[in-house]
């Protein structure tokens, strides 16, 4: 008892002293800006942080970058109390609430004591005020943390630390302190609040009693974090939150809570679900509604419902209209979640009562012994308001209007305490009934179709009843309807058709449609009715059918309805010469062998001046033989006069397909001839090889593939242009392909499908006049031969584009030009969600080592034709 005095008289004169003593100012300005004019950190954890504190028998030293403890006196003895006054802080924040958090060891025998205080000038600071410690937030967190503190709007913070010992051998040691400041006052008052409440609940039971919204108490909702997690409560867990008793306005309060656990203390919200102020005002607590498990009890957070009072209790009462909130409150939740105020229950690892103070869980004072003295009553009058009101009933199934058909389990129940029964009548008939929930199971099938009434009715010990009451619809017809594709068309050249789609439903609305194809048995996921839809053929010509089945809301589906269609994709071919002698007319016969020929379509057209240009198209006559349905192959017959000859013919599926050029001679001229291999042949023995001059032939070329944004793509659409080039002199007369391969499998070459084996896009160009470029993007592309849209993955990507690219009846493009070798770029390289190399690359590939590559390339192209020629010479 001695020892016991003799630290408190040193105690006090330490403090009579400190009050009594000025000290040298040092102002600091070091701070963590968490929310600019809103909230800022001021953080003491190294040797030049304390260093610049007054001690007074404490030592601050360098272990661990700095700490502080008391100093050591005569043989290694410690000061039986010391303290430290810090430095000033000034606070870029202009604030009214101070919160605090520390890293202190305390050996058995040692005290610590925090002290704050604050100033708008430096000249009149407020009294020093104790941190409390604040004991609702998780065990596991690394500091301690404090209650929060009020002051008037200060620009200035100072601390003070009193250690303490009754064992000179040990001492307190001080680690770290962060004190937050928060300016709290921007925003709506108590008064403002209140006209801003949550939606009143239409219920049978208690009533809902008026709770302030976030909205309506300020919440920036951007400060919100923490995704919501959800358990049924089954217990009240009652706080104080330990803060002024009278605040100019307990609003500002609750956003102060808010911003400290939401941001200082990492909780991503509020902790509490709901706050409750000596004026009787209700605020919503914690974002997610009913269940959303809070931050509040450590490991009984989940399945309780934390409540807050705002104050201090270790003192003060709660005044009438607080104590009138909190029982409203706990009445009109417990009547939604059965919880009974007078009873106990298994919480997470033994009973408690229903209704606990936080000390019931942990060591802690809160909250508050004079809220702890009254639980007894507020449980007893909680449940008083139970027993006043009728008990809540709820029809869970089916909901109100829904239309049902087969069998349907109606399921009924009363979350209120005090119900002793449940009955459930189907128009008007006693179906089944329980104790405090019931099902039954109703076969609608046995019943008229239309309209009926469900009604539940309630019980309460008292002989209280209530009752609810909707009406549901029988519907067990289906729905009909019908599928037309393409208007009803017999064949499409095009993977994409439209679908033209009826259907009806007697009963009730349409809930949907589904779909299948090629008779698969399974369906596509269900999708909002529409009348017209557009669909994506499955690959390869033929027949394709396509089914649709349709669902009301009922649960109903109708049968599957299809519709079919032939997709042909290739044009007309096998073009043959027949009679293209020295007469007046052309005769060729020309085949197809997919949705037949379109004999309305032959069309022929004459050039007289060499190709150069082209006369106007012209009927051709077209003999099919004599059916009608033998339209697989025809003669067409073309009476030009003196010139070259083109013919073209489409299929019923709309494909279009060109003939050769047939000169005036009678045979095709060499540069459209199908097979025809640019590289020269071999001439007769003797006979000088011709040379062809290289500004006789127009030259195709790929200038480059465009994606953009260059750099930094990230997953998702871009856009894509694909630049080409005639670089001769002389025109491309002949329409030709250009193509686009997305990793494809292999190098691409003459005749390769990109959709084949992935993904690409067909250009048709008519021509191209020499030294002209011509940009092709995605949206020209032809949709017949196209599937890529723009669209990348995550990750590298190759891409090829290839310049007459296509010709189903040769082994070179359509084009015959002076260098059929330069008619491919690539690989061009695209990294998505990359962007650039951290080495500075280029993510299109286009740099040194992309065109020492492509240069490679060509020359290995150029040899092989070298040796062709070298070897054909020689031979």
């Amino acid at each position: 008892m001695r020892r016991t005095l003799t630290v408190l008289v040193l105690f006090s004169a330490t403090l009579f002293v400190m009050q009594s003593v000025p000290h040298r100012e040092t102002v600091v300005r070091t701070e963590t800006a968490i929310q600019d004019g809103t909230l800022a950190q001021w953080v003491q954890s190294t040797l030049a942080d304390f260093e610049q504190a007054e001690p007074d028998c404490v030592a601050v030293s360098a272990v661990d970058d700095g700490e502080v403890a008391l100093a050591q006196e005569e043989e290694g003895r410690h000061c039986p109390t010391g303290t430290l006054v810090s430095a000033i802080y000034e606070s870029s924040v202009l604030f009214n609430m101070v919160g605090s958090a520390w890293a202190v060891d305390k050996p058995l025998g040692t005290s610590f004591q925090l002290e704050v205080r604050a100033s708008a000038d430096r000249e009149a600071w407020s009294d020093w005020m104790e941190v409390v410690q604040d004991e609702d937030g998780p065990k596991t967190e690394q500091m301690t943390h404090g209650n929060l503190l009020e002051v008037s709007p200060s620009r200035y913070l100072q601390y003070r630390l009193i250690l303490g010992t009754f064992e000179t051998s040990v001492s307190p040691l001080v680690r770290e302190l962060v004190f937050t400041v928060m300016n709290t006052r921007d925003g709506p008052t108590a008064k403002e609040a209140r006209a801003m409440i949550l939606p009143q609940e239409v219920t049978s039971g208690v009533p809902q009693p008026r709770i302030i919204s976030r909205r309506g108490w300020g919440a920036n909702e951007s400060w919100a974090t923490r995704e919501p997690v959800y358990q049924k409560p089954t217990a009240f867990v009652i706080h104080h939150t330990v803060t002024p008793n009278n605040p100019e306005d307990p609003a500002y309060i609750v956003r102060a809570i808010f911003q400290y656990h939401a941001l200082s203390r990492g909780w991503g919200d509020v902790g509490y679900n709901f706050l409750i102020d000596r004026q009787g005002n209700i605020y919503e607590g914690r974002k997610g509604g009913d269940g959303v498990v809070g931050i509040h009890a450590g490991d009984y957070n989940y399945g309780s419902i934390g409540i807050a009072l705002l104050g201090d209790y270790r003192s003060a009462k709660m005044t009438p209209a607080m104590k009138e909130a909190l029982i409203s409150l706990m009445a009109w939740e417990a009547d939604r979640f059965d919880i009974h105020p007078l009873e106990s229950s298994y919480f997470v690892h033994r009973v408690f009562p229903d209704v606990v103070g936080h000390r019931d869980l942990w060591p802690t004072i809160c909250p508050g012994d004079n809220v702890y003295r009254v639980l007894p009553e507020v449980r007893q009058l909680t449940w008083q308001r139970l027993l006043a009101h009728n008990p809540r009933v709820v029809i869970a199934n089916p909901s109100a209007g829904e239309a049902i058909s087969g069998r349907t389990t109606i399921r009924v129940f009363s979350p209120s305490p005090t119900t002793s029964a449940t009955q459930l009548f189907l128009d008007g008939a006693l179906k089944e009934e329980s104790g405090s929930s019931l099902s039954w199971t109703w076969n609608t099938r046995q019943f008229t179709e239309g309209i009926h009434r469900i009604e539940a009715v309630a019980t309460s010990i008292q002989g209280r009843t209530s009752r609810v009451a909707h009406e549901v619809t029988v519907d067990n017809t289906p729905p009909t309807g019908s599928i037309e594709i393409s208007e009803g068309a017999s064949y499409t050249s095009q993977l994409t058709v439209t679908l033209s789609l009826q259907a009806e439903d007697g009963q009730g609305d349409l809930n949907g449609m589904q779909f299948t194809q090629d008779n698969a048995s399974e369906f596509s996921e269900l999708e909002e009715f529409a009348l017209s839809r557009e669909w994506f053929l499955s690959s390869g010509d033929g027949e394709k059918i396509v089914g649709v089945r349709f669902l009301d809301i009922a649960g109903n589906a109708s049968a599957t309805y299809t519709a079919t269609i032939v997709l042909d994709t290739e044009p007309p071919g096998d073009w043959t010469a027949v009679d293209v002698g020295d007469s007046d007319r052309v005769v060729v016969e020309v085949s197809d062998h997919g949705s037949g020929l379109d004999t309305s379509s032959a069309t022929y057209s004459v050039s007289a001046d060499g190709e150069l240009t082209w006369g106007e198209w012209q009927p051709a006559s077209c003999d099919a033989g004599e059916s009608e349905y033998s339209l697989n192959t025809c003669r067409l017959v073309a009476e030009p006069p003196e010139g070259a000859v083109r013919l073209k013919i489409a299929d019923r599926a709309g494909n279009e397909g060109h003939s050769p050029v047939y000169g005036q001679s009678g045979s095709p001229t060499p540069y459209d001839t199908p097979g025809v291999s640019p590289v020269p042949t071999a001439p007769p023995a003797g006979t000088p090889t011709p040379e062809i001059p290289p500004s006789g032939l127009p030259d195709l070329v790929v200038r480059g593939v465009e994606v953009s944004p260059e750099v930094g793509l990230e997953s998702g659409s871009v856009t894509v242009t694909v630049t080409i080039e005639n670089q001769a002199g002389v025109d491309a007369e002949n329409g030709f392909w250009v193509e686009l391969f997305v990793d494809p499998p292999t190098v691409p070459s003459i005749n390769s499908i990109a959709v084949q084996d992935g993904e690409g896009a067909f250009w048709y160009v008519s021509g191209l006049a020499g030294q002209q470029p011509l940009g092709l993007s995605l949206e020209d592309a032809d949709d017949r031969y196209s599937n890529f849209g723009g669209s990348f993955s995550a990750g590298r990507h190759e891409l090829y584009a290839y310049v007459d690219a296509y010709n189903s009846e040769g082994e070179i493009g359509l084009v015959l030009e002076a260098d059929e070798s330069n008619n491919v770029l690539g690989p061009l390289i695209v990294d998505i969600g990359q962007g650039s190399g951290g080495d500075g690359s280029d993510p299109m590939g286009s740099g040194p080592v992309q065109t020492l590559r492509l240069f490679v390339e060509r020359v290995g192209r150029f040899l092989e034709l070298l040796r062709d020629y070298v070897a054909s010479q020689q031979g």
